[in-house]
């Protein structure tokens, strides 16, 4: 029963990071959009559109990975990737 209280507190963080994820996705999206001449501007919109993504799949996957016993050290990673792309993320938008 641990491991379920587990599976839900990594599915709220992840939802916690799918909004913060939509909201600066929504930004770079206005800001490729003011520059849309800018490949830069582009790809820095697709990197960040890609975190609400991860926010959603990476869940799923990690409750599919529960159902089918997958090790749990599998399940876990699946439920981190959310959180290491995002650090990425931000040490990227910091060193940009």
């Amino acid at each position: 029963m641990a491991s379920r209280y587990w599976l839900l507190f990594g599915t709220a963080l992840d939802a916690v990071l799918f909004f913060i994820g939509a909201a600066l996705a929504e930004g770079s999206v206005e800001v490729a959009r003011e520059n849309s001449d800018s490949p830069a501007a582009i790809a820095l919109a697709a990197l960040f559109i890609a975190l609400p993504v991860f926010c959603i799949a990476c869940p799923a996957a990690a409750w599919r990975a529960h159902g089918r016993n997958r090790p749990a050290f599998h399940v876990a990673l699946l439920f981190l990737s959310p959180i290491v792309y995002a650090a990425f993320l931000a040490t990227f938008f910091v060193l940009v």
